[in-house]
């Protein structure tokens, strides 16, 4: 079951570039993705040109990125609605999985595409600040996941006292 929540999270978490595009789900700075990517946008300190370049770029992959999402959102629900289900068995949940799994990878790609023609629009002193705020969001990402870990890890030690 850990190893099922892990990759739940991996797969969960590879897909919140797009959902920064979307604005649906939580992202760094207790922001939802799209607030996190504006704040990005604002710290660029991007000329006007550079500002309708982005939204156009922006504007052009708007509908690939909220339907990748709302891929992403359906495999999910069906992830957790299977999982959770008292008749699902093993090959059930792997199913569901791994139609989360390609809903997520596909969600990355289109994430990829967008922010490779994002970053063509930047100078490179731009880029590396896209990439430091990438690399922080990240951080932050995996610092509320070992946390959550730790929390669980503990729950499980203080309640199974005892038990071997």
């Amino acid at each position: 079951m850990k190893r099922v929540l892990s990759l739940t999270l991996l797969v969960l978490a590879l897909c919140g570039g797009v959902l920064a595009l979307a604005g649906q789900a939580p992202g760094g700075d207790g922001l939802i993705p799209r607030e996190a990517f504006l704040r990005t946008l604002v710290r660029l300190d991007l000329t006007e040109a550079q500002k309708r370049d982005v939204a156009v770029v922006l504007r052009s992959h708007r509908g690939e990125a909220r339907a990748a999402f709302d891929r992403v959102r359906a495999a999910a629900d069906t992830f957790r609605q299977t999982a959770a289900s008292p008749a699902a068995d093993e090959a059930a949940v792997r199913q569901a999985f791994r139609g989360l799994a390609a809903a997520g990878e596909e969600a990355v790609v289109v994430k990829n595409r967008i922010m490779a023609e994002v970053r063509g629009k930047l100078t490179p002193e731009q880029q590396k600040l896209l990439l430091e705020s990438r690399d922080l969001i990240a951080e932050k990402v995996r610092e509320r996941v070992e946390t959550a870990r730790a929390i669980f890890e503990e729950w499980i030690e203080t309640h199974a006292v005892g038990v071997s």
